[in-house]
């Protein structure tokens, strides 16, 4: 099997993606699948988008045999808040920052689906010859590292996990809550502690808004970072006006994340 250049956080963040989508396509149970195999694209490939090059690809394939997706459904599959999911599951970033994930690394994404016979999710990526070098873990010069800890406050557990294990590749210690009210709790008990906190604006139970006032009620002074696949315009807006540290848009990458927070803390 050939190698791939990639960065190995944001590319397991890719996969788990998609095996957290297989799994929610299966509420009653089924089998998921995982596959890695090496593909030839010619110049006349049909499979091969026009702004991927021809030659040899690495696919890892995620499959499933759960409840499969109509066509209407699978022709948006990729926007951003496209979800087929309950409120309150998921506000259908995720598969748009897999998008976003290969196609940073001059891949793809395939989707093959069929109704109740299960559907299969497929990320190309070139193929190297020869193999990198052996990884290490410094960082691109575009990604600031940093230090003290975060309190990360997302209802999707996906931006959850790709937040957290980024920041904790920056250096950053980090907690994290699923809830408005857990936020509050942890900041509550541990506020000299935390030197920021990243904020999703949509939430269920508690807003991000609602849950920015509660935070500023503990400590007036706190950095608070607000982040939503939204426009910065409305609640957000308020939020800053109030006080409130940066806005970050979603979905965001690591790049990105690193250099909003080392404004809102330069330490």
């Amino acid at each position: 099997m050939p190698s791939v250049e990639a960065d190995a956080h944001e590319l397991d963040h890719a996969i788990l993606n998609l095996c957290i989508n297989a799994r929610d396509a299966m509420p009653e149970g089924g089998t998921l699948t995982l596959g890695a195999s090496v593909v030839n694209l010619g110049p006349q490939d049909p499979l091969r988008p026009p702004e991927c090059s021809p030659g040899e690809y690495v696919r890892v394939a995620v499959e499933d045999t759960g409840l499969g997706m109509e066509p209407e459904v699978k022709a948006h599959l990729f926007e951003p808040f496209f979800t087929t999911k309950e409120p309150g599951r998921g506000s259908g970033l995720g598969l748009a920052m897999v998008y976003r994930i290969v196609t940073n690394h001059k891949g793809f994404v395939h989707a093959e689906s069929e109704v109740v016979r299960g559907s299969k999710l497929s990320l190309y990526l070139p193929a190297v010859h020869p193999p990198p070098q052996p990884f290490t873990q410094k960082l691109p010069a575009e990604v600031q590292e940093g230090s003290g800890t975060v309190l990360v406050v997302d209802d999707e557990p996906m931006v959850l996990a790709f937040a957290e294990r980024g920041l904790e590749k920056l250096g950053y210690r980090v907690l994290t809550a699923e809830t408005g009210r857990r936020a509050c709790e942890i900041y509550a008990s541990r506020a000299q502690d935390i030197d920021c906190v990243l904020l999703d604006m949509v939430m269920p139970e508690i807003s991000g808004f609602e849950t920015y006032r509660k935070l500023r009620e503990i400590n007036p002074q706190v950095k608070v970072i607000l982040s939503s696949g939204y426009s910065v315009e409305g609640v957000a807006r308020n939020a800053l006006e109030m006080g409130a540290a940066d806005f970050i848009g979603k979905p965001y990458t690591l790049e990105t994340l690193s250099r909003v927070l080392k404004r809102a803390h330069p330490a």
